[in-house]
């Protein structure tokens, strides 16, 4: 079906039986039905079949008109069993040439290879026919029609020449609107509405296609068009101008000079002259002309289809040539001045229309023959960019399956009602537009869609993320699309406890999950991790696949945008788009799918310029507004960039970028082993690296009065920026060095799997480096009864020699001591560690000594909490913190602004322990520092030398004549204090004594 291997061996077993069932047959029944074997028809034989087809079945009735031959009904079967076998056999096209030209609704032609999605199209309805008018008298009228997708390909091309001496070209497939019979030319009742352009065929033609002006003809044109805005009129006669030969015989020969040499038949009376030739002649003046005042011309839209049959008199091949096909809202377009049908199936811009695969979707059917290949169910978890024509490819495949093959039970579902109906509109239009006689008979119809094929026992259920009972609760799908799972309520009851555990996989089994990312720590996120780790280790039941936005590469920037906003040539990309464009880079040729349909091949590729320009300024546009969140999470260049928070972040999008890229491997993982340290704590055996030599740690070298003994044993990092588990691993970024200082935080959790206890390890900053992230231990299995050897352990290591005091000093322990913390720093008191961070308030008339505190430790009251989150967020906008650790900095990425509470946390199902696990420490280093010493981090740039002239600024000085003797202030005695201060004293003599 997907893999060519596997479907030519089953298209070769299925012809096989095919021959034999017909065989058997022509024995038990005496017929001569032909033993041919199944075969795939080309486009032209199947173009004829359509149209073959069509004029034997009966619309209204919905029956056909007669019986179907052998030969025909041998035709009809052969097509169902390939079309069920081979799904891309059954992606079939009808296009026009990109240079055929399309009457848009402003009247002008366009090519339609110049078309764009929302170019406005002129197109025609049936509009509800008013009350006391006659149904043969009510015709189709003419429509504006809006655009909604183009794509292109190749495929093979006719020239047709018609009976009036016209030539158009298109493929031998593409559906016109059959001429009908009446004089008037308008539309008349037939079982044949649509029809190729065979030999015979008669084509409607409605508009004349504009020739080119010459430049003498323009100026006419332009002229004429202002002689009706002085002197025209218009009516139900046509249009008409007034002007008397007698008095401006200048006047009234250039108008007839202008009519006709523009073409126009007209007619002229003493005063007026009338343009004849009804609607076409109308439309062609304004086109032409262009006059400013046409209101009163009688309006094209709106009005009924006037039309002439042209008979197809030759048709003939001209080979292989780029097609474009469009999909309009009235479902018809005006092409080469004839009716012409909308092309059909379901695009990748999630409307109705001819099926073209994108580079997207090419990859997920290459994805899905891997399946096949492997005997495996098909199951996979799609994380990707907008309008990249995942739903559409998958609905297209979950029809195949519904309407060919048998026993398929198939479940639709969005994130509520609504979007389930609009996802599963797409293949209902698909079915209803492919020809009757591959359509099986549906049995039951819900919400307009076909939902049972009783004839092959198959269904389809509509089913919705908003629901209160559980997807497919209470049946056995095999066929399944959930779409925008990010916005699903309860999808863990819904999915994981319904659904996944209803379905029996099977070779057969189809099941797509896809969305883009909206938000953190919700289902869908977490699900996305938990596969990606499942899948690298070889236990997933899907497989997970990123579509990140560069591979819409006809839709960012689509050819419209590129003329809006070019490429400037002097442009250079930011540090930050080349950045971008590096990851971009990296993705794609580690990908064998994106190497193969994106690059082409050539593992040089690199992202285009243009890709490149459009998302700077985009990017830009979205940091200006403040919603960069939004935009990344839209158009991220990998998975983890996708996964954003949906509410207002706490640190700007562009640091979190950075923090991102400086994120890197660990110098080694150890899990520890030692006294007081239970097994279950211990990492498995299977993963040590007995090849790397452990680290001893001896505390009686820095507490004499204890002899415990820990080993940090060497564990293996594999694929740390993938599905490497950091839980119960200590990850090292940097071994210790004396005379720097650190300090070890620790923030403690139940031990049950909710919260995460973490030790966190920092190196104080010093004049030639920052702080920084040293150590990290984390796992929500760890009870703080259970977390003081591991602090013991790491808080030894990290203490370090020091000059001044000539031995190793203890390295600064900061515990959370509210809530059960406090047992973690009463364990390290009784076996002599001292160091701890002391609770003591900043607000007081005296500083406290630290020795002077009264408490231990830290209590994450409003009070401290409000500090120290300070200090930590101000790091982190200088960028003067180093935090190598990719687990760190997505908790960073979750840290979200709580308006109401006027408070930095994570978002909801995220969480803030490695936060809180770092703040503890940094706050205690640098909470008594100096002024000099705080600033040590920043780095200040002044300009100019050192040595340069002081600049005296202007500064106010008062007017002359207030320099003058006469306005002098009177002068003041200095005198001596009456007590003996040290302080004198002013004396204004010119006061009264007692006012002095």
């Amino acid at each position: 079906m997907y893999s060519p291997t596997i479907t030519n061996r089953r298209l070769q077993l299925a012809s096989d039986a095919h021959v034999l069932a017909i065989r058997e047959a022509n024995a038990k029944h005496g017929t001569q039905v032909k033993e041919a074997p199944l075969e795939r028809h080309s486009a032209r034989q199947i173009a004829h079949a359509i149209a073959h087809f069509d004029g034997l079945w009966d619309r209204d009735q919905k029956a056909l008109i007669r019986s179907l031959r052998p030969d025909e009904a041998a035709f009809i079967t052969n097509e169902r069993k390939v079309c069920a076998l081979d799904y891309n056999y059954w992606e079939q096209h009808y296009c026009n040439p990109p240079d055929a030209p399309i009457w848009m609704a402003d009247l002008s032609f366009k090519p339609i290879g110049d078309v764009k999605v929302g170019d406005v199209v002129m197109g025609w309805v049936k509009p509800e026919r008013p009350a006391g008018t006659a149904a043969k008298w009510w015709r189709h009228h003419y429509a504006p029609s809006t655009v909604l997708a183009v794509q292109r390909r190749r495929a093979p091309l006719v020239e047709v020449h018609l009976a009036s001496g016209r030539v158009i070209r298109c493929t031998p497939d593409h559906n016109w609107s059959n001429g009908g019979t009446n004089r008037s030319g308008s539309f008349k009742a037939n079982p044949q509405p649509w029809t190729t352009a065979k030999i015979g065929a008669r084509l409607r033609h409605v508009i004349d296609v504009p020739e080119p002006l010459t430049p003498e003809q323009e100026r006419l044109a332009a002229w004429l068009g202002g002689i009706y805005d002085g002197e025209g009129s218009a009516n139900h006669n046509g249009i008409q101008i007034a002007q008397c030969p007698d008095h401006n015989p200048e006047v009234s020969a250039a108008i007839a000079h202008a009519l006709t040499a523009l073409g126009f038949a007209f007619t002229r009376t003493a005063m007026t002259f009338r343009v004849l030739g009804g609607m076409k002649a109308r439309v062609r003046f304004l086109r032409l002309c262009r006059p400013v005042r046409h209101a009163k011309i009688p309006k094209v839209l709106d009005r009924q289809v006037d039309s002439e049959s042209d008979p197809v008199v030759a048709v003939r091949e001209i080979g292989t040539g780029e097609v474009v096909s469009m999909q309009t809202t009235t479902g018809n377009y005006v092409a080469h001045g004839y009716l012409s049908k909308n092309c059909w199936i379901v695009n990748w811009q999630k409307v109705p229309q001819k099926f073209v695969p994108n580079v997207a979707q090419q990859v997920m059917g290459q994805m899905w023959g891997e399946f096949e290949d492997e005997g495996r169910a098909i199951w996979m978890q799609v994380l990707k960019a907008r309008r990249l024509g995942i739903s559409t490819k998958t609905e297209l495949a979950l029809l195949h399956r519904f309407q060919f093959h048998a026993h398929t039970n198939a479940v639709i579902a969005s994130a509520d009602p609504e979007k389930t109906v609009l996802m599963a509109n797409m293949l209902g239009y698909a079915y209803e537009q492919q020809p009757w006689w591959l359509m099986p008979p549906p049995t039951k119809i819900h919400k307009g869609l076909p939902a049972e094929f009783g004839e092959i026992n198959s269904g389809l259920s509509l089913q919705a993320g908003n629901q209160f009972n559980g997807v497919a609760r209470g049946s056995t799908p095999n066929v399944v699309h959930l779409s925008e799972l990010c916005e699903w309520q309860h999808a863990e009851i819904l999915i994981d406890s319904a659904l996944m555990r209803a379905i029996v996989d099977t070779d057969m089994t189809f099941g797509i999950l896809e969305s883009t990312a909206l938000g953190r720590g919700n289902w869908w996120h977490n699900t996305w991790k938990q596969t990606k780790a499942d899948w690298d280790r070889g236990r997933a039941r899907m497989r997970p696949v990123f579509f990140p936005w560069f591979m819409g590469t006809d839709l960012y920037p689509s050819e419209a945008d590129l003329r809006a906003r070019p490429v400037p040539g002097d442009w250079v990309p930011s540090d930050r788009t080349i950045k971008h464009a590096e990851r971009a880079r990296e993705y794609v040729i580690g990908n064998p799918f994106l190497l193969k349909y994106l690059a082409k091949g050539d593992k040089t590729w690199q992202l285009p310029r243009t890709q490149m320009h459009f998302h700077e300024m985009e990017y830009e546009t979205a940091h200006e507004k403040g919603t960069l969140n939004l935009f990344l999470s839209e158009m991220p260049a990998d998975d983890i960039e996708a996964f954003q928070s949906s509410n207002i972040s706490v640190i700007d999008q562009e640091i979190l970028l950075n923090y991102r890229s400086r994120t890197r491997a660990p110098l080694a993982a150890y899990t520890i082993v030692g006294e007081g340290i239970p097994q279950s704590l211990v990492a498995p055996r299977s993963q040590w690296d007995l090849t790397q030599q452990a680290i001893t740690i001896k505390t009686n070298a820095l507490l004499p009065h204890l002899s415990n003994k820990y080993q940090f044993i060497p564990l293996r990092v594999d694929d740390y920026f993938g599905a490497f588990d950091p839980m119960l691993k200590l990850l090292i970024w940097d071994w210790p060095e004396d005379e720097e200082i650190y300090g070890i935080g620790v923030d403690t959790s139940d031990g049950i799997g909710q919260d995460r206890a973490v030790i966190e390890a920092v190196r104080k900053s010093s004049p030639a480096r920052c702080d920084a992230q040293v150590a990290e231990l984390a796992s929500p299995y760890i009870k703080a009864f259970q977390l003081w050897p591991l602090t013991l352990a790491i808080a030894t290591f990290y203490s370090t020699y020091q000059a001044k005091i000539g031995r190793r000093a203890q390295a600064r322990v900061a515990i959370e001591i509210k809530g059960n913390g406090e047992t973690v720093q009463y364990e390290l008191q009784k076996r002599g560690w001292t160091n701890f961070h002391p609770w003591k308030r900043y607000d007081n008339k005296k500083m406290t000594p630290d020795g002077a505190a009264n408490k231990l430790g830290v209590y994450t009251n409003v009070w401290f909490r409000s500090q120290m989150m300070d200090l930590v967020l101000s790091l982190i906008d200088e960028e003067a913190f180093d935090a190598p650790s990719r687990f760190l900095v997505e908790e960073f990425e979750a840290l979200e602004r709580d308006v109401d509470q006027q408070k930095a946390k994570a978002a909801y199902g995220e969480h803030d322990d490695r936060i809180m696990a770092i703040g503890f420490p940094l706050f205690s280093l640098h909470v008594g520092d100096s002024p000099r010493q705080q600033f040590q981090r920043r780095k200040i740039e002044y300009v100019g030398p050192d040595d340069q002239p002081i600049i005296v600024h202007p500064t106010w000085q008062p007017p002359a004549q207030a320099n003058s003797l006469a306005f002098a202030p009177p002068q003041q005695r200095l005198l001596a204090p009456r007590h003996g201060g040290g302080l004198l004293r002013f004396v204004n003599d010119q006061m009264p004594r007692g006012f002095r």
